[in-house]
This record gives structure tokens, C-alpha cells and sequence, in this order.
């Protein structure tokens, strides 16, 4: 996989707020495991790193982890697109939330790797995300 750049949004749907953040991605595949590692800066100073451990579960199929995830996320990939969902304890300077993630990852015709997702708190959709992310 190697190393990724991207710039992304968290939108919150009810009140139009936004949190923008950079990422660079780092990642290997290991026979039937791939581990990404996701080093994050907020716009409000707020940085982290959290990584994914990803275990092929069959064709098109993976499970994965990272280190505020709640139980496993579910990888399908579908044609040219990758489905994932999960549940994770999202940390903000106001404190933790969990919340479900679906995300979408597909390639734009120009090239970039776009990560879209609705997030999902209590069952109730309350903000999307969106990641695009090109090959350094």
C-alpha cells in the first residue's frame, strides 16, 4: 500500500458544524493480514494515531480493528467500491462519543481515493465524512 496524504471533513448534519482534518496513511500487507496506520491533525491542534489491523475472511471479505473500535468492523468489497462498518468511540476536545460508521471507499475519475461515510449515533444518522486521498 505504501504511504497515502489525504484532507477530510466531519460534517454534523442538524447544525452545518465542521471539523476538518490531514491524514497520512502508512500501510503493509502481510499475507492475508493489511495493517494501516492513520496519523491525524485536526484543524483545532488536536493530532492522533490510530491503526487498523485488517484479516482477510474470505473472498472480498475482511474483519478489523483499531484501537477505538467497539467489537469488528465488516469489510466487503463490492466490484469498485470497499463497504466497511463499524462502531467506534470517536475522542474530540469536548470528550468521547461513540458512533457507527458506514463508509464507502471508491476511486474518483481523476485519481483520488475517495472514503465517504454516514455516521450514525443511537441508530440516527447525525453527520458524514468525507477523506480524499492520493498515492505519495
Amino acid at each position: 500500500m505504501g504511504e497515502i496524504r489525504g484532507r477530510g471533513v466531519f460534517r454534523v448534519d442538524l447544525t452545518g458544524d465542521e471539523r476538518r482534518f490531514d491524514a497520512q496513511l502508512h500501510g503493509r500487507l502481510e499475507g492475508d493480514r493489511l495493517t494501516v496506520a492513520e496519523d491525524f491533525t485536526y484543524d483545532d491542534g488536536q493530532t492522533g494515531r490510530l491503526t487498523w489491523v485488517f484479516d482477510r475472511a474470505g473472498p472480498g471479505r475482511w474483519t478489523g480493528r483499531r484501537e477505538d473500535t467497539v467489537g469488528e468492523a465488516v469489510v466487503i468489497e463490492e466490484g469498485e467500491s470497499i463497504r466497511m462498518d463499524y462502531t467506534a468511540d470517536f475522542e474530540s476536545l469536548e470528550g468521547v462519543t461513540r458512533l457507527a460508521f458506514s463508509d464507502v471507499i471508491y476511486r474518483a475519475p481523476d485519481g483520488k481515493v475517495i472514503n465517504e461515510a454516514i455516521v450514525r449515533r443511537w441508530g440516527l444518522p447525525v453527520g458524514r465524512v468525507r477523506f480524499e486521498m492520493t498515492r505519495e
